[in-house]
Protein backbone atom coordinates (compact mmCIF):
# COMPACT_ATOMS: atom_id res chain seq x y z
CA UNK A 1 0.00 0.00 0.00
CA UNK A 2 1.19 3.79 -0.41
CA UNK A 3 2.46 4.80 2.85
CA UNK A 4 1.32 8.22 2.10
CA UNK A 5 -2.05 6.98 1.95
CA UNK A 6 -2.15 4.34 4.55
CA UNK A 7 -3.18 6.30 7.34
CA UNK A 8 -5.83 8.61 5.28
CA UNK A 9 -7.77 5.38 3.83
CA UNK A 10 -7.62 3.81 7.43
CA UNK A 11 -9.09 7.09 9.40
CA UNK A 12 -11.70 7.44 6.31
CA UNK A 13 -12.45 3.87 6.28
CA UNK A 14 -13.34 3.93 10.47
CA UNK A 15 -14.72 7.86 10.39
CA UNK A 16 -17.40 5.66 7.89
CA UNK A 17 -17.40 2.76 10.48
CA UNK A 18 -18.09 5.64 13.05
CA UNK A 19 -20.70 7.45 11.69
CA UNK A 20 -22.53 3.94 10.53
CA UNK A 21 -22.82 2.99 13.98
CA UNK A 22 -23.82 6.27 15.15
CA UNK A 23 -26.14 5.87 12.51
CA UNK A 24 -27.52 2.68 13.48
CA UNK A 25 -27.76 3.94 17.40
CA UNK A 26 -29.89 6.49 16.53
CA UNK A 27 -28.75 9.26 18.49
CA UNK A 28 -26.94 12.93 16.90
CA UNK A 29 -23.57 12.51 17.74
CA UNK A 30 -23.78 15.76 19.40
CA UNK A 31 -26.64 14.58 22.05
CA UNK A 32 -24.00 11.10 22.05
CA UNK A 33 -21.19 13.29 22.88
CA UNK A 34 -22.69 14.99 25.60
CA UNK A 35 -23.85 12.07 27.58
CA UNK A 36 -20.77 10.83 28.19
CA UNK A 37 -19.11 11.26 31.33
CA UNK A 38 -15.93 12.47 32.07
CA UNK A 39 -13.12 10.74 32.77
CA UNK A 40 -11.28 11.53 35.98
CA UNK A 41 -8.39 12.87 34.79
CA UNK A 42 -7.42 16.32 34.34
CA UNK A 43 -6.61 17.50 31.33
CA UNK A 44 -7.84 14.92 28.94
CA UNK A 45 -10.12 15.09 26.32
CA UNK A 46 -13.63 12.78 26.31
CA UNK A 47 -13.56 10.35 23.95
CA UNK A 48 -16.09 7.66 23.31
CA UNK A 49 -15.85 4.60 24.79
CA UNK A 50 -17.68 1.10 24.30
CA UNK A 51 -19.69 0.98 27.29
CA UNK A 52 -20.97 5.08 27.00
CA UNK A 53 -21.98 3.96 23.73
CA UNK A 54 -23.30 0.71 25.23
CA UNK A 55 -22.52 -1.64 22.18
CA UNK A 56 -21.02 -0.21 19.37
CA UNK A 57 -18.73 -2.52 17.72
CA UNK A 58 -14.88 -2.68 19.18
CA UNK A 59 -13.48 -1.79 15.97
CA UNK A 60 -14.24 2.03 17.32
CA UNK A 61 -12.17 1.71 19.83
CA UNK A 62 -8.39 2.31 20.16
CA UNK A 63 -7.81 3.86 17.75
CA UNK A 64 -5.84 6.82 16.96
CA UNK A 65 -7.86 8.20 14.05
CA UNK A 66 -10.57 8.07 16.25
CA UNK A 67 -9.61 9.41 19.43
CA UNK A 68 -10.65 13.28 19.86
CA UNK A 69 -13.20 12.97 17.00
CA UNK A 70 -15.46 15.77 17.19
CA UNK A 71 -18.44 16.42 15.45
CA UNK A 72 -17.04 18.44 12.63
CA UNK A 73 -15.20 15.39 11.75
CA UNK A 74 -18.35 13.64 10.52
CA UNK A 75 -19.62 16.70 8.25
CA UNK A 76 -19.20 16.37 4.60
CA UNK A 77 -18.32 13.27 2.25
CA UNK A 78 -14.94 11.59 0.85
CA UNK A 79 -14.05 10.49 -2.20
CA UNK A 80 -14.31 6.25 -1.81
CA UNK A 81 -10.98 5.48 -4.08
CA UNK A 82 -9.48 7.14 -1.32
CA UNK A 83 -10.01 4.01 1.11
CA UNK A 84 -8.43 1.68 -1.22
CA UNK A 85 -5.52 0.01 -0.84
CA UNK A 86 -2.73 -0.24 -3.77
CA UNK A 87 -0.99 -2.34 -5.77
CA UNK A 88 1.87 -4.70 -4.43
CA UNK A 89 4.43 -6.70 -5.69
CA UNK A 90 3.83 -8.67 -2.65
CA UNK A 91 1.69 -7.95 0.74
CA UNK A 92 3.29 -8.57 4.14
CA UNK A 93 0.99 -8.70 7.28
CA UNK A 94 3.40 -10.47 9.98
CA UNK A 95 0.02 -9.79 13.09
CA UNK A 96 -1.62 -12.03 10.67
CA UNK A 97 1.40 -14.31 9.49
CA UNK A 98 0.16 -13.79 5.71
CA UNK A 99 2.52 -12.94 2.79
CA UNK A 100 0.65 -12.95 -0.62
CA UNK A 101 1.72 -12.16 -4.45
CA UNK A 102 -1.34 -11.57 -6.43
CA UNK A 103 -1.54 -12.80 -9.98
CA UNK A 104 -0.77 -9.81 -12.27
CA UNK A 105 -3.88 -9.17 -13.91
CA UNK A 106 -5.40 -9.26 -10.46
CA UNK A 107 -2.99 -6.29 -9.64
CA UNK A 108 -3.14 -4.86 -12.97
CA UNK A 109 -6.58 -4.16 -12.23
CA UNK A 110 -6.14 -3.16 -8.81
CA UNK A 111 -3.74 -0.30 -10.30
CA UNK A 112 -6.36 0.96 -13.06
CA UNK A 113 -8.92 0.72 -9.47
CA UNK A 114 -11.32 -1.59 -11.81
CA UNK A 115 -10.96 -3.88 -8.86
CA UNK A 116 -11.08 -2.88 -5.46
CA UNK A 117 -9.00 -4.05 -2.32
CA UNK A 118 -10.88 -3.47 0.69
CA UNK A 119 -9.96 -4.80 4.46
CA UNK A 120 -12.87 -5.99 6.68
CA UNK A 121 -12.45 -7.46 9.85
CA UNK A 122 -16.07 -8.55 12.43
CA UNK A 123 -15.64 -8.97 15.88
CA UNK A 124 -17.30 -11.37 19.01
CA UNK A 125 -18.08 -9.92 22.49
CA UNK A 126 -18.88 -11.48 25.34
CA UNK A 127 -20.61 -11.25 28.70
CA UNK A 128 -17.66 -11.08 30.62
CA UNK A 129 -16.14 -8.03 28.44
CA UNK A 130 -13.45 -10.07 26.30
CA UNK A 131 -13.56 -9.45 22.56
CA UNK A 132 -11.98 -11.49 20.20
CA UNK A 133 -12.27 -11.19 15.89
CA UNK A 134 -14.58 -12.88 13.93
CA UNK A 135 -13.04 -12.48 11.12
CA UNK A 136 -9.97 -10.33 9.25
CA UNK A 137 -10.13 -10.40 5.84
CA UNK A 138 -9.35 -8.72 2.64
CA UNK A 139 -12.22 -8.32 0.30
CA UNK A 140 -11.60 -8.11 -3.61
CA UNK A 141 -14.34 -6.31 -5.96
CA UNK A 142 -14.92 -5.33 -9.33
CA UNK A 143 -15.76 -1.87 -9.23
CA UNK A 144 -16.73 1.03 -11.80
CA UNK A 145 -15.08 4.36 -12.63
CA UNK A 146 -17.95 5.99 -11.33
CA UNK A 147 -17.90 3.79 -8.13
CA UNK A 148 -14.16 4.88 -7.70
CA UNK A 149 -14.95 8.81 -7.65
CA UNK A 150 -18.18 8.19 -5.71
CA UNK A 151 -18.50 10.88 -2.53
CA UNK A 152 -19.87 9.17 0.17
CA UNK A 153 -21.24 10.64 3.09
CA UNK A 154 -19.32 10.49 6.24
CA UNK A 155 -22.67 10.08 8.57
CA UNK A 156 -25.39 8.13 7.51
CA UNK A 157 -25.37 4.45 5.42
CA UNK A 158 -23.71 5.79 2.49
CA UNK A 159 -20.40 3.69 3.23
CA UNK A 160 -22.30 0.29 3.50
CA UNK A 161 -24.53 0.91 0.77
CA UNK A 162 -21.30 1.95 -1.30
CA UNK A 163 -19.72 -1.51 -0.32
CA UNK A 164 -22.78 -4.01 -1.27
CA UNK A 165 -22.87 -1.83 -4.89
CA UNK A 166 -19.97 -3.56 -5.47
CA UNK A 167 -19.41 -6.75 -7.44
CA UNK A 168 -17.58 -8.80 -4.98
CA UNK A 169 -15.26 -12.08 -6.34
CA UNK A 170 -12.71 -12.89 -3.35
CA UNK A 171 -11.85 -12.44 0.08
CA UNK A 172 -8.62 -13.62 2.04
CA UNK A 173 -8.41 -13.49 5.54
CA UNK A 174 -8.42 -15.26 9.51
CA UNK A 175 -12.15 -16.43 10.28
CA UNK A 176 -12.70 -17.87 13.59
CA UNK A 177 -12.50 -22.04 13.20
CA UNK A 178 -16.19 -23.09 14.75
CA UNK A 179 -17.98 -21.01 11.56
CA UNK A 180 -20.05 -22.75 9.72
CA UNK A 181 -20.48 -22.87 5.35
CA UNK A 182 -23.53 -20.78 5.52
CA UNK A 183 -21.97 -18.65 8.57
CA UNK A 184 -18.82 -17.97 6.10
CA UNK A 185 -21.07 -17.64 3.24
CA UNK A 186 -23.02 -14.82 4.67
CA UNK A 187 -19.85 -13.36 6.05
CA UNK A 188 -17.59 -13.27 2.38
CA UNK A 189 -21.05 -12.85 0.37
CA UNK A 190 -19.22 -15.94 -1.15
CA UNK A 191 -19.79 -19.79 -1.31
CA UNK A 192 -16.50 -21.03 -2.46
CA UNK A 193 -14.20 -21.71 0.41
CA UNK A 194 -10.84 -23.64 0.44
CA UNK A 195 -8.89 -23.39 4.08
CA UNK A 196 -5.06 -22.72 3.67
CA UNK A 197 -4.05 -23.01 7.29
CA UNK A 198 -4.89 -22.84 10.78
CA UNK A 199 -3.21 -20.76 13.45
CA UNK A 200 -0.91 -22.48 15.95
CA UNK A 201 -3.88 -22.36 18.42
CA UNK A 202 -6.08 -24.09 16.20
CA UNK A 203 -9.13 -21.10 16.52
CA UNK A 204 -8.30 -19.17 13.49
CA UNK A 205 -8.56 -20.82 9.82
CA UNK A 206 -6.89 -19.10 6.63
CA UNK A 207 -9.07 -19.14 4.42
CA UNK A 208 -9.48 -17.98 0.18
CA UNK A 209 -13.06 -17.56 -1.34
CA UNK A 210 -14.58 -17.09 -4.40
CA UNK A 211 -17.27 -17.32 -6.82
CA UNK A 212 -16.53 -20.20 -9.14
CA UNK A 213 -19.71 -19.68 -10.45
CA UNK A 214 -20.38 -16.18 -11.44
CA UNK A 215 -17.07 -15.03 -11.54
CA UNK A 216 -14.88 -17.98 -12.87
CA UNK A 217 -12.43 -15.66 -14.46
CA UNK A 218 -11.40 -14.24 -11.14
CA UNK A 219 -11.70 -17.49 -9.26
CA UNK A 220 -8.78 -18.81 -11.33
CA UNK A 221 -6.73 -15.72 -11.04
CA UNK A 222 -7.00 -15.97 -7.37
CA UNK A 223 -6.21 -19.38 -7.79
CA UNK A 224 -2.54 -18.75 -8.53
CA UNK A 225 -1.98 -16.36 -5.62
CA UNK A 226 1.11 -16.88 -4.39
CA UNK A 227 1.30 -17.84 -0.54
CA UNK A 228 3.60 -17.65 2.16
CA UNK A 229 2.50 -18.42 5.23
CA UNK A 230 3.74 -18.47 8.77
CA UNK A 231 0.63 -19.36 11.03
CA UNK A 232 0.43 -17.28 14.39
CA UNK A 233 0.22 -19.01 17.45
CA UNK A 234 -3.02 -16.55 17.93
CA UNK A 235 -4.94 -13.48 16.83
CA UNK A 236 -4.67 -11.19 19.27
CA UNK A 237 -7.74 -8.47 19.40
CA UNK A 238 -5.61 -5.59 20.68
CA UNK A 239 -3.16 -6.06 17.66
CA UNK A 240 -3.77 -3.91 14.23
CA UNK A 241 -3.53 -7.20 11.69
CA UNK A 242 -2.92 -4.66 8.83
CA UNK A 243 0.64 -3.70 10.41
CA UNK A 244 3.51 -3.16 8.01
CA UNK A 245 5.91 -4.18 11.21
CA UNK A 246 5.77 -7.12 13.23
CA UNK A 247 8.03 -5.00 15.81
CA UNK A 248 5.74 -3.22 18.07
CA UNK A 249 6.55 -0.52 20.89
CA UNK A 250 4.77 -2.78 23.62
CA UNK A 251 7.33 -5.31 23.31
CA UNK A 252 10.08 -3.46 23.13
CA UNK A 253 9.61 0.32 24.79
CA UNK A 254 11.70 1.86 22.22
CA UNK A 255 10.83 4.77 19.55
CA UNK A 256 13.93 4.43 17.50
CA UNK A 257 14.85 3.36 14.85
CA UNK A 258 13.06 6.86 13.86
CA UNK A 259 12.50 8.63 10.69
CA UNK A 260 9.67 11.88 11.62
CA UNK A 261 9.63 15.05 9.62
CA UNK A 262 9.12 18.54 11.38
CA UNK A 263 6.36 20.92 10.47
CA UNK A 264 8.99 22.57 8.85
CA UNK A 265 9.94 19.32 6.21
CA UNK A 266 13.18 18.77 8.24
CA UNK A 267 14.05 14.96 9.00
CA UNK A 268 13.95 14.32 12.53
CA UNK A 269 15.82 10.50 13.23
CA UNK A 270 16.88 8.36 16.25
CA UNK A 271 20.50 10.88 15.67
CA UNK A 272 18.26 13.55 17.01
CA UNK A 273 17.41 12.04 20.35
CA UNK A 274 21.17 11.07 20.99
CA UNK A 275 22.00 15.42 21.28
CA UNK A 276 20.41 15.03 24.95
CA UNK A 277 20.54 13.05 28.13
CA UNK A 278 16.62 12.88 28.13
CA UNK A 279 13.86 13.74 25.53
CA UNK A 280 10.16 14.50 26.45
CA UNK A 281 8.11 13.01 24.17
CA UNK A 282 4.68 14.68 23.87
CA UNK A 283 1.98 13.03 21.91
CA UNK A 284 -1.11 15.51 20.93
CA UNK A 285 -3.89 15.75 18.42
CA UNK A 286 -4.59 19.08 16.78
CA UNK A 287 -8.23 19.31 18.30
CA UNK A 288 -7.14 18.62 21.66
CA UNK A 289 -7.54 21.45 23.59
CA UNK A 290 -6.13 20.64 26.63
CA UNK A 291 -2.93 19.86 24.35
CA UNK A 292 -2.60 22.93 22.84
CA UNK A 293 -3.06 24.94 26.32
CA UNK A 294 0.15 22.80 27.58
CA UNK A 295 2.08 23.83 25.02
CA UNK A 296 3.49 27.20 26.32
CA UNK A 297 4.16 25.59 29.73
CA UNK A 298 6.14 22.49 27.48
CA UNK A 299 8.23 25.37 26.15
CA UNK A 300 9.54 27.03 29.11
CA UNK A 301 10.31 23.65 30.38
CA UNK A 302 12.15 23.43 27.06
CA UNK A 303 13.76 26.53 27.74
CA UNK A 304 14.95 26.08 31.07
CA UNK A 305 15.90 22.31 31.03
CA UNK A 306 17.80 22.28 27.69
CA UNK A 307 20.96 22.95 29.41
CA UNK A 308 20.73 20.11 31.95
CA UNK A 309 20.36 17.59 28.56
CA UNK A 310 16.73 17.65 28.26
CA UNK A 311 14.69 18.21 25.10
CA UNK A 312 11.57 18.55 24.21
CA UNK A 313 9.41 16.72 20.99
CA UNK A 314 5.48 16.78 20.43
CA UNK A 315 4.28 13.87 17.89
CA UNK A 316 1.07 15.42 16.16
CA UNK A 317 -0.46 12.20 16.39
CA UNK A 318 -3.85 13.14 13.41
CA UNK A 319 -1.31 14.05 10.48
CA UNK A 320 0.44 10.73 8.80
CA UNK A 321 3.66 10.63 6.89
CA UNK A 322 3.87 12.97 3.66
CA UNK A 323 1.20 15.11 5.03
CA UNK A 324 3.15 18.55 4.12
CA UNK A 325 1.97 17.09 0.26
CA UNK A 326 -1.05 15.51 0.52
CA UNK A 327 -4.48 17.26 0.02
CA UNK A 328 -6.59 14.99 2.30
CA UNK A 329 -4.38 16.23 4.59
CA UNK A 330 -4.30 19.53 4.13
CA UNK A 331 -6.37 21.42 6.34
CA UNK A 332 -5.24 19.56 9.62
CA UNK A 333 -1.60 20.37 8.58
CA UNK A 334 -2.59 24.25 8.08
CA UNK A 335 -4.44 23.57 11.31
CA UNK A 336 -0.93 22.13 13.15
CA UNK A 337 1.41 24.80 11.70
CA UNK A 338 -1.39 27.61 13.25
CA UNK A 339 -0.83 25.86 16.71
CA UNK A 340 2.92 26.06 16.51
CA UNK A 341 3.08 29.59 15.66
CA UNK A 342 0.00 30.88 17.82
CA UNK A 343 2.12 29.23 20.98
CA UNK A 344 5.17 30.10 20.11
CA UNK A 345 7.24 26.64 20.94
CA UNK A 346 10.54 26.67 19.13
CA UNK A 347 10.81 22.65 19.91
CA UNK A 348 10.36 20.53 17.17
CA UNK A 349 6.57 19.42 16.00
CA UNK A 350 7.00 15.96 14.45
CA UNK A 351 5.08 14.07 11.88
CA UNK A 352 4.37 10.45 12.61
CA UNK A 353 6.19 8.19 10.38
CA UNK A 354 4.94 5.48 8.49
CA UNK A 355 5.18 2.83 11.15
CA UNK A 356 3.45 5.71 13.88
CA UNK A 357 6.11 4.95 16.41
CA UNK A 358 5.87 0.72 16.20
CA UNK A 359 2.14 1.01 16.64
CA UNK A 360 2.12 3.19 20.09
CA UNK A 361 0.07 5.36 18.18
CA UNK A 362 -2.66 3.33 17.38
CA UNK A 363 -3.03 2.25 21.34
CA UNK A 364 -3.85 5.72 22.49
CA UNK A 365 -7.60 6.62 22.88
CA UNK A 366 -7.10 10.02 24.55
CA UNK A 367 -4.46 13.12 24.24
CA UNK A 368 -2.08 14.33 25.55
CA UNK A 369 -0.19 11.47 26.84
CA UNK A 370 3.63 12.12 27.53
CA UNK A 371 7.11 10.53 28.27
CA UNK A 372 10.87 10.01 28.45
CA UNK A 373 13.05 8.36 26.29
CA UNK A 374 16.73 8.51 27.03
CA UNK A 375 19.26 8.97 24.06
CA UNK A 376 18.95 5.24 22.57
CA UNK A 377 15.04 5.85 22.26
CA UNK A 378 14.30 3.58 25.16
CA UNK A 379 11.80 4.58 27.48
CA UNK A 380 12.00 5.83 30.56
CA UNK A 381 9.33 6.61 32.77
CA UNK A 382 5.92 5.88 33.38
CA UNK A 383 3.78 7.37 30.31
CA UNK A 384 1.33 10.34 31.62
CA UNK A 385 -2.16 10.71 30.55
CA UNK A 386 -3.63 14.46 30.64
CA UNK A 387 -1.71 18.29 30.88
CA UNK A 388 0.60 19.38 33.12
CA UNK A 389 2.19 22.46 34.70
CA UNK A 390 5.88 23.75 34.20
CA UNK A 391 6.78 23.13 37.58
CA UNK A 392 5.02 19.29 38.01
CA UNK A 393 7.49 18.92 34.26
CA UNK A 394 10.26 20.17 35.90
CA UNK A 395 9.89 18.01 38.98
CA UNK A 396 9.10 14.91 37.22
CA UNK A 397 11.91 15.22 34.70
CA UNK A 398 14.45 16.19 37.71
CA UNK A 399 13.43 12.65 39.01
CA UNK A 400 14.21 10.67 35.61
CA UNK A 401 17.45 12.23 35.31
CA UNK A 402 18.54 11.33 38.57
CA UNK A 403 17.65 7.71 38.46
CA UNK A 404 19.24 7.51 34.39
CA UNK A 405 22.07 9.18 35.96
CA UNK A 406 22.18 6.71 39.01
CA UNK A 407 22.00 3.80 36.22
CA UNK A 408 24.87 5.02 34.13
CA UNK A 409 27.15 5.06 37.61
Amino acid sequence: MNNKHSWIRKKLRKIATTALTLCLLATPYSALAESIPAPDMAGQNVVLDEDSLDGPPPQLLNDPDLANIEPGDLDGTFTAKDILWAKEDEYVFPNLGLKFKLDKKILKGIDKQDYALIDDMGFDDHADGAIEYKYVMMTFSKMTKEQAEEDIQKIGMDFQDWLKSLDRFATLGLFKAGLTDKELNEITGLKDHKELATTQDGKYRYILSTDQKNHKKEAELMAKTEFDLEPIEELRADCDPWAKELRSFEETGMIAPLKCKTLDGEDYTEKDLAKAKLTLVNIMGTGCTACVKEMPDLEKFYQEMKDKGVQVITLVADLSEGAAEDKAQADLYKKAKRIQEKTGVTYPMLVPDANRLYGLLDDIIAFPVTFFVDQEGQVVSDHYSGSKTLDEWKKIAEKVLADVSSEEK
